[in-house]
């Protein structure tokens, strides 16, 4: 190989200039900036991955949450029907349930948050009057895992329901009707939450069949001034009157809306009208509700 000299050095036939070694020294820092940025971006993010995941664990392994009971009234008498557990979270930063939930599914910990809150929610049950059901929410995902079936092996099913969102994707319809199917033969009722908020959740009543439909709140409020939500609130009550579902109206907080909703035809109703969330010993105690007729 032959060396030549530095004056004989070129760059596409031509002498380098000082321009010519000012850009690329550019071009380089320009490099090594981005690269650099790029780095401390992929590091902040795997920080604040470790933070969260650290933060659901910990609220996990000390059970930095709690369980508030909402009651749910039959319409036809205005006694007790069941309690929905409602999860509240004691951690910082203070924030909605929805969002506590959304983080540990974002860092690989929703099912196991979920299978918490369900097993401390599930304990309220020996203190219920007799026929009283429990409400717990869970998602798609967890009523796929193994753990499923586990969670439920000692509880008597016909006193539980189980409640899925709007805002859970169900990817597999089959599968999740297949491992819900032998626990509904043995008394466990599956509800769908949010009916009326979104398309899914009209797709979760088609294909899961349902045993209760729950009216979404933004349905339930100001009804009795909406004809529109009225149509689609007695659409859903005869659908349910044929295919042999219960209709919930939920998020009821006025008598004209209640009033409404039992000429309507809705078979049970929660809210903070007939009960907010409170502690299972105080609920267990709320076995009718007054309203005016």
């Amino acid at each position: 190989m032959v060396l030549l000299p530095n004056s004989e050095l070129t760059y596409g036939g031509k002498q380098p200039s000082v321009d010519d070694h000012q850009r690329d020294l550019a071009v380089l820092t320009m490099l090594a900036e981005t690269a650099n940025r790029l780095f401390q971006a992929d590091l902040a993010s795997r920080r604040t991955a470790i933070e969260k995941t650290t933060r659901i664990a910990q609220a996990i392994a000390e059970k930095r949450f709690s369980v508030l009971y909402q009651p749910i009234y039959h319409l036809a008498d205005d006694s007790l029907a069941g309690l929905e557990a409602l999860t509240r979270f004691s951690a910082l930063p203070a924030r909605s349930p929805d969002q506590w939930f959304a983080e540990a599914s974002e860092v690989g910990l929703g099912e196991e948050l979920e299978f918490a809150t369900a097993q401390s929610a599930l304990t309220a049950l020996g203190s219920l009057p007799p026929g009283v059901f429990l409400s717990i929410n869970l998602s798609p995902s967890s009523i796929l895992s193994r753990r499923f079936s586990e969670l439920l092996e000692t509880v008597p099913l016909e006193r539980v329901v189980i409640e899925l969102t709007e805002q859970s994707a169900v990817s597999d319809y089959i599968g999740t009707s297949r491992a819900l199917k032998p626990l509904r033969e043995r008394g466990l009722r599956l509800a769908v939450d949010d009916v009326g908020a979104g398309h899914s959740s009209f797709r979760h009543v088609v294909d899961l069949q349902p045993d209760v439909i729950k009216l979404d709140m933004s349905l339930t409020r100001d009804i009795h001034r909406d004809e529109a939500r009225v149509a689609l609130a007695k659409a859903l009550t005869s659908f349910g009157r044929e295919v042999g579902c219960e209709i919930l109206a939920e998020g009821v907080e006025t008598e004209d809306e209640l009033a409404t909703l039992r000429q309507i035809g809705v078979t049970k109703v929660q809210g903070y009208l007939v009960g907010r969330p409170m502690p299972v010993s105080e609920a267990a105690t709320h076995l009718r509700f007054q309203a005016t007729r």
